[in-house]
């Protein structure tokens, strides 16, 4: 596979790094220290920044067709997650919310949803994981019955990114002892309540929070069995987004690591010359290489349909996170003293990255589902 582009889409690239510095990067800083009141107002601001350039229209295609490849999409995705990580992680769960409607729910869902979710005008949430359970998916709790025609949903789901201020939801739910269902949730529904803003340790401005369903009415996608394979098919493509997120930290931390070895003296000369400083810098350079390439082949062989696409996927999100966290940590040595300041960029990249290693699975359960692909051929 050539991971060339053409000279449009090279310019199309182009020309969103230059909104995500002029549109994204500028509300980083108070998405990740603002109040509560200014994270929200400044997340709505980019997510509809970002339905205006189109980000969200080349992921969720129109009912006519429309959309991108998704070795376009992890370019772009890397340049979101260069400019702000919770920007990107936000947008992240409104991309799995509406493309579980566009791929499941009925036509009236579509048509009433997507154009606002496309647009940025209305954000999005994906509720799995539990108190009680992350990983371990089959251990959810929250139980569908239904009930005359509806089905209701019972139980708690927490870490729900955009969960204070979503319009729309997908719930994972039992629906019987050993079968699940994906469901959609409205705001507003009766039973249905946001718990208080979960204060986190990075990506602070992708606002988290307890969903409580208390009996609320909600629109069951596709069969009443069918859940775990819907949510499979929505996490593939994801894993390479959340791999691209990671590039683009590494790329940020990279450049910020580069211009301060550069402006910064010791001993007479810039720390940039002094080869432990350099080895860091390259080491740098080599992860984000490697981090690129691996993710846009994981994208190929998504659109590819390739029959190890999931494998790829999955070694791309645990080393690209991985090496978010390196780079971020390297960061912060090369600037020293001035790193650990809570007003330097790079405190908040070192915090930002380590989320990557946790949310989407965490990379030990990613590493036993790689272990055990690579086995099969021999059993």
């Amino acid at each position: 596979m050539n991971y060339d582009y053409t000279d449009d889409q090279k310019a199309a690239f182009g020309k969103f790094e230059k909104f995500c510095a002029e549109r994204i990067a500028p509300n980083a800083d108070g998405l990740d220290k603002g109040s509560q009141s200014e994270r929200e107002r400044l997340l709505r601001e980019n997510v509809a920044a970002l339905g205006e350039f189109g980000y969200f229209e080349m992921q969720i295609p129109a009912p006519d067709g429309g959309g991108a490849p998704l070795t376009e999409i992890v370019v772009y995705t890397e340049l979101l997650g260069q400019a702000c990580q919770s920007t990107a992680s936000s947008a992240l769960a409104t991309i799995l919310c509406a493309k579980g409607i566009g791929r499941f729910a009925a036509d009236d869902a579509k048509q009433r949803l997507l154009p606002g979710l496309r647009q940025g005008k209305l954000i999005g949430a994906f509720a799995v994981t539990e108190p009680g359970c992350g990983s371990d998916v089959a251990a959810i709790e929250t139980r569908a019955t239904l009930e005359g025609q509806s089905w209701n949903l019972r139980g708690v789901k927490t870490m729900v990114t955009n969960g204070p201020l979503a319009d729309v939801a997908l719930v994972l739910a039992k629906t019987g002892d050993e079968q699940f269902g994906m469901f959609l949730v409205e705001s507003g529904v009766p039973g249905l309540k946001a718990g208080p803003t979960l204060d986190m340790l990075g990506c602070r401005g992708a606002l988290m929070c307890e969903l409580r369903l208390d009996g609320c009415e909600a629109v069951l996608l596709g069969e009443p069995d069918s859940g775990m394979s819907q949510r499979d098919e929505l996490l593939l493509p994801a894993l390479a987004l959340r791999a691209a997120t990671a590039v683009g930290l590494c790329r940020a931390g990279f450049e910020a690591a580069v211009t301060y070895s550069r402006e910064r003296k010791a001993f007479g000369k810039p720390i940039h010359r002094f080869q432990e400083v350099g080895f860091k810098l390259s080491d740098m350079k080599m992860l984000i290489d490697a981090g690129g390439l691996i993710t846009r082949n994981a994208a190929w062989l998504i659109d590819s349909n390739a029959p190890d696409a999931t494998t790829v996927a999955g070694c791309a999100k645990v080393f690209c996170s991985e090496a978010a966290s390196k780079v971020g940590s390297w960061a912060v040595q090369v600037h020293g003293g001035y790193g650990c300041l809570t007003t330097s960029v790079v405190e908040r990249l070192y915090r930002d990255a380590k989320p990557g290693e946790i949310s989407g699975g965490t990379n030990e359960l990613h590493r036993m589902e790689i272990a055990a692909q690579c086995l099969r051929p021999f059993k």
